[in-house]
């Protein structure tokens, strides 16, 4: 896609995990950008959040406070062919949000 005008980047898509969610935690939180700040305790050692921002860590964006017209996931199901096939059908200058994780490729949606 990078010779069809897309741009790369370093980027992250900070999101929970059920051990973070049931810790009532974020991990979009660690960027200041989210505009949470604290700390969380756990067996005595406080380990703190929103103190910097994407740039300390070297990434250049993080997709959840990109704006885009567009998303397709593969936890909805879809495998990486539907949505290479999706992708093939936006218009030049849609943004477009793309969530995979292909360790569960080839493996049952839950």
């Amino acid at each position: 896609m990078q010779g069809q005008g897309a741009k790369t980047g370093t980027g992250s898509a900070a999101h929970g995990d059920g051990t973070t969610i049931g810790r009532k935690l974020n991990e979009m939180w660690i960027y200041s950008e989210f505009g949470k700040k604290g700390a969380y305790v756990l067996n005595g050692t406080s380990y703190p959040y929103g103190e910097y921002k994407t740039v300390d860590f070297g990434v250049d964006y993080e997709a959840y406070l990109l704006k885009y017209t567009s998303n397709i996931a593969d936890i909805d199901g879809k495998s990486p062919d539907e949505m290479i096939k999706f992708l093939n059908t936006l218009n030049p200058g849609t943004r477009c949000g793309l969530l995979i994780h292909p360790e569960h490729w080839g493996k049952p949606v839950k």
